[in-house]
């Protein structure tokens, strides 16, 4: 599910340097208590996971860094510079995701290229102010990438928490296209349910869903704004 994500963490690696497994530290780097803190990493900028490390236990202690993250198996959230304890069981691991963040996802597979993706699901989890973010797209093979054969989708999701409003606006560069035709659009943090979805100036009056806390709806890939008002 996380290969979209994971595949543009790398291209962010390649284009820029920025490494794709990264010590806690350099999620918070102004903060002493990552310092020494060797059990938790993240995979790129946006996703923390805490390994279990011990036979037969139930969780385990971690720290969060400042700023607001989502427990990804349960959608709580929490807010960071602070320790807690998180329960895991046989199928889970501490994982959090952190507020800001687009995840985009596949479906599961048990190899690439299992099936044809139609649907690309992008998780979109909330925090206060303005926040970008990219996904990257090519073919997955061969080398047409380097001719100018891929798709840059850059996301500005803006979050106005007094007003419970979010808007989601998309850029794109590049020639690529991908065999998905559509985004699944999961929003993670709204506060009550939306009493109006906007996309590209069209109202979805009852073509969205609001189920604990979370605000899911389909839209057309090629999207230029989405606005999700309360």
């Amino acid at each position: 599910q996380f290969l979209p994500y994971v595949y543009t963490t790398f291209w962010r690696h390649i284009q820029r340097g920025t490494p794709m497994i990264q010590p806690l530290v350099f999620l918070a780097q102004d903060d002493p208590e990552t310092y020494y803190r060797m059990d938790e990493f993240g995979l790129g900028n946006d996703v923390l996971i805490c390994p279990i490390l011990n036979q037969g236990v139930e969780g385990r202690r971690l720290y969060l860094p400042k700023g607001t993250w989502y427990n990804y198996w349960t959608g709580e959230v929490e807010t960071g510079q602070r320790e807690l304890w998180v329960s895991a069981d046989l199928d889970t691991f501490p994982l959090f995701i952190r507020g800001g963040a687009i995840i985009p996802h596949h479906p599961v597979m048990q190899y690439v290229g299992e099936q044809e993706v139609e649907t690309l699901t992008l998780n979109v989890y909330l925090d206060e102010g303005p926040s970008t973010r990219e996904l990257y797209e090519d073919a997955g093979d061969y080398y047409d990438h380097a001719q100018g054969n891929f798709m840059i989708r850059t996301f500005t999701l803006t979050y106005e928490k007094d007003r419970d409003q979010v808007s989601i606006k998309q850029l794109k560069s590049g020639r690529f296209n991908s065999p998905a035709l559509q985004f699944l659009v999961k929003i993670y943090g709204l506060t009550a349910p939306p009493k109006e979805v906007v996309v590209d100036g069209i109202p979805f009056y009852d073509d969205f869903q609001f189920t604990e806390n979370v605000c899911f709806f389909t839209v057309d890939k090629n999207f230029e704004e989405i606005w999700v008002k309360s």
